[in-house]
């Protein structure tokens, strides 16, 4: 199974746009920072990814399944990682495969030193390809990004996550 990490390019937004959908259709959407559901928002949010250098898709035979975030920090050799994958390719290797390929791109395209992530604890996939890498938990806290039908915030146990990319 072959992926790449490359720039968005116009062709994508279908994907994006039914990427994002799903993403937050996902029981795992309440671990992250919503993202709007109307179309207008969301043909924003491409076009802001498209003309980014810091969003990747992840492309999976001529399709865009997903991206990587490798987001700039206060630090210029600190990145933080994000990565999503559309729920019909989880579960196959395609996201350890794409953050294998982000690690690399962090450290040989982009010569960061250091990256960042962060997770819910019971987001155990995504724990599970951090600690793959070696990422190792440097924190957790108590997180909450959505609300629920009565607008009560929606708590969850998170931790950080780093890894030195020297060590890599």
């Amino acid at each position: 199974m072959n992926i790449e990490l490359r720039k968005f390019k116009e062709e994508d937004k279908e994907d994006f746009i039914h990427l994002i959908l799903d993403k937050m259709a996902s029981p795992l959407h309440v671990y992250d920072h919503p993202f709007p559901i109307d179309r207008k928002s969301l043909e924003e949010i491409f076009a802001f990814f498209l003309n980014s250098n810091e969003f990747y898709a992840v492309d999976f035979q001529k399709k865009c399944i997903g991206y990587v975030a490798l987001n700039k920090t206060e630090n210029e050799n600190v990145r933080n990682l994000g990565f999503c994958l559309h729920t019909k390719y989880q579960g196959k290797g395609l996201g350890t495969k794409a953050v294998e390929k982000a690690i690399h791109m962090a450290k040989e395209e982009l010569e960061a030193k250091k990256l960042l992530a962060g997770t819910a604890d019971s987001n155990t996939p995504a724990v599970k390809v951090l600690k793959h890498f070696g990422f190792v938990k440097i924190d957790s806290a108590i997180c909450a990004f959505c609300r629920d039908a009565d607008d009560k915030p929606i708590s969850f146990s998170g931790s950080s996550y780093v890894l030195h990319l020297r060590d890599f």
